[in-house]
C-alpha cells in the first residue's frame, strides 16, 4: 500500500483549518469574501419600495437566490449584499438589476445574496427575461406574455406560472420544477436527466417531448431533472 505523503497531508489539514477560520470569520462579522479579486466587503440588508408595478423586469446576476412573488406591496428587498454589488434601475414600467462580472465565476466566502422582488396585485407582465449564473430562482404566482431564462447553476422552481406569448427557458446544470405551469404549448428536450410531466416520463436523456400550441414554451435543459405539473 502506498504511503499518503505526510507534506501533502498536512498542507490538506493546513487548507481546511484555514478555510474553515474564514468562514467562520466571515459569518461572524458579516462579510463576504471574495477570494478573486482580494476582497472582503460588509453586508448589509437594503429595502426599495417601487411606487408603481413593474411590467418589464431584466436581471443579470452572478451569484444569488432570486425570488419573485405577489404581495401587498411592490417592494426589492436586497439581503446579505455588499454597497456596490448590484445597479439598480427603474424607469417608466421596467425594473433592471445588473450585477458586475455576471458571467465570471468569483470564488467567494459568505452568504450568498438573496434578491426577493414582491409585486403588488400583479397583472400580467409584458416581459420578464433572467440570465442568472449560479443560485436558486424561484417564481410564484406570475402572469407573463414574453419570458426568457437563462440559467446556469442552482436550482429553477416555478408556481403557477402562466406563461401567454413566446417563452424560453435554458438551463445547463440543476433541478427544474415547474407546478401548476400554463401555456399554449410546450417543448422539452433533455441531455441528461429525465423530464416527468404530471407525475409520467415523457422523455429521457437525448430526448425531447412536444406538445402542440400557439406559443409552446420551450425548455432547453442541460443536466438535471425536469418536472412539470399542468
Amino acid at each position: 500500500m502506498k504511503k499518503f505523503p505526510l507534506g501533502l497531508l498536512l498542507v490538506i489539514i493546513l487548507l481546511i483549518v484555514l478555510g474553515g477560520g474564514l468562514i467562520a470569520w466571515a459569518n461572524t462579522t458579516h462579510r463576504r469574501i471574495d477570494v478573486t479579486n482580494f476582497t472582503a466587503k460588509s453586508l448589509a440588508t437594503k429595502t426599495i419600495s417601487l411606487a408603481d408595478n413593474p411590467r418589464q423586469l431584466t436581471f443579470d446576476l452572478r451569484t444569488a437566490v432570486l425570488v419573485i412573488q405577489p404581495g401587498s406591496t411592490t417592494t426589492l428587498t436586497l439581503d446579505h449584499v455588499t454597497a456596490d454589488q448590484f445597479q439598480i434601475d427603474y424607469s417608466n414600467d421596467s425594473l433592471t438589476v445588473n450585477q458586475k462580472d455576471a458571467q465570471q465565476h468569483h470564488l467567494e466566502i459568505g452568504k450568498s445574496a438573496v434578491l426577493t422582488l414582491t409585486v403588488a396585485h400583479p397583472t400580467t407582465l409584458k416581459a420578464l427575461t433572467i440570465t442568472q449564473l449560479n443560485g436558486t430562482l424561484k417564481l410564484n404566482g406570475l402572469t407573463v406574455n414574453r419570458l426568457a431564462i437563462d440559467h446556469t447553476n442552482g436550482t429553477t422552481l416555478a408556481n403557477h406560472l402562466t406563461v401567454t406569448g413566446n417563452g424560453q427557458l435554458t438551463k445547463k446544470n440543476g433541478a427544474t420544477t415547474l407546478n401548476d405551469l400554463t401555456t399554449d404549448g410546450l417543448h422539452v428536450a433533455v441531455k441528461t436527466g429525465q423530464f416527468k410531466l404530471n407525475g409520467a416520463k415523457k422523455a429521457g436523456s437525448g430526448q425531447s417531448y412536444h406538445e402542440l400550441g400557439q406559443h409552446p414554451l420551450t425548455i432547453s435543459s442541460g443536466s438535471g431533472q425536469v418536472q412539470i405539473t399542468q
